[in-house]
């Protein structure tokens, strides 16, 4: 019955990729002729088998631990649970091992949902990512966007649309602002330069930041386009933060939980070596106390 439920609303909202039910809310679900609680939550549960939730709802790590044991697994019997959730191995979801803060300021934030852990096509399974709303400074101590939980004040991520490219690099005005755009974001460059690791992720080329400059005022786009090709030089000469232009918000966001991933890979690495280091400075000390125990006897 409720595999036939969901079939009618893929069919409804011509959902074909699992990943396209990100853009479904849970209201125009519940909305659907005969769709109740119980269908929504069964929805819930298979997508946050494999990383993704409705448009709007809670995380699947959310998911994944309040709905296991509630009404839905009343209405399937426990091996068809166990076989949408993938218990034998096959798709069910592994939890990131760090949470990605995302600050309270970011406009259209990363929902980091549709990713898989590494390995061959058919090892590989869902990578639930978890996130959390958090503010991470503010001007004149702003951090960006995104940062690892445990890379606060460490490492972080400034992300950049097109557009919003285009009017901070340019130093558009906005209203009740007393400090440009412009001058505020190379403070946050200069903030950046100074901890472990600092990036600026553009969600399009660099190519295309340039060719699809804008009029501003009284300045052409052939003038705008090459003060913003020459103040993205200047800057990544200035300050000591990585630049990556991607085609898209898509990529941009793959690369920046990519590169999250990786610090926090190397920081868990080099956790582990100054902990050994410590286990046998202790060691070491404690053979020199029973050495010296044993000459004075």
């Amino acid at each position: 019955m409720l595999d036939s439920k969901i079939q009618s609303l893929k069919d409804h909202f011509g959902i074909t990729l699992p990943e396209d039910w990100q853009a479904v809310t849970p209201a125009w679900i519940l909305s659907q002729d005969g769709v109740g609680q119980v269908t929504l939550d069964y929805l819930r549960l298979l997508l946050a088998a494999r990383g993704l939730t409705l448009k709007g709802d809670r995380t699947p790590e959310y998911w994944q631990a309040h709905l296991k044991d509630a009404r839905i697994s009343h209405t399937l019997s426990n091996e068809e649970l166990l076989k949408e959730l993938g218990e034998d191995g096959g798709d069910r979801g592994v939890v990131n091992p760090f949470t990605i803060i995302i600050d309270t300021a970011e406009q259209f934030p990363f929902t980091f949902q549709g990713f898989r852990t590494d390995g061959a096509a058919d090892k590989s399974r869902p990578l639930i990512i978890p996130t959390e709303f958090r503010a991470l400074g503010r001007f004149p101590f702003s951090l960006g966007d995104y940062a690892p939980d445990c890379g606060i004040g460490r490492c972080h991520v400034e992300r950049k649309s097109m557009q919003d490219a285009h009017g901070t690099f340019l130093g558009w005005a906005r209203k009740g602002e007393d400090v440009g755009r412009r001058d505020r974001f190379e403070q946050e460059l200069e903030r950046l330069s100074e901890i472990e690791a600092g990036l600026v992720v553009v969600e399009c080329s660099f190519a295309d930041l340039v060719r699809l400059a804008p009029e501003y005022g009284y300045r052409s786009a052939a003038a705008n386009a090459k003060t913003l090709f020459r103040s993205v030089l200047a800057w990544q000469q200035d300050y000591a933060v990585a630049w990556q232009f991607c085609d898209g918000r898509r990529l941009a966001e793959q690369f920046v939980f990519r590169w999250l991933s990786r610090w926090h890979e190397k920081d868990q690495e080099a956790r582990k070596e100054e902990e050994k280091r410590i286990e046998k400075l202790r060691h070491d000390q404690s053979k020199e106390r029973v050495a010296a125990q044993l000459a004075a006897i």
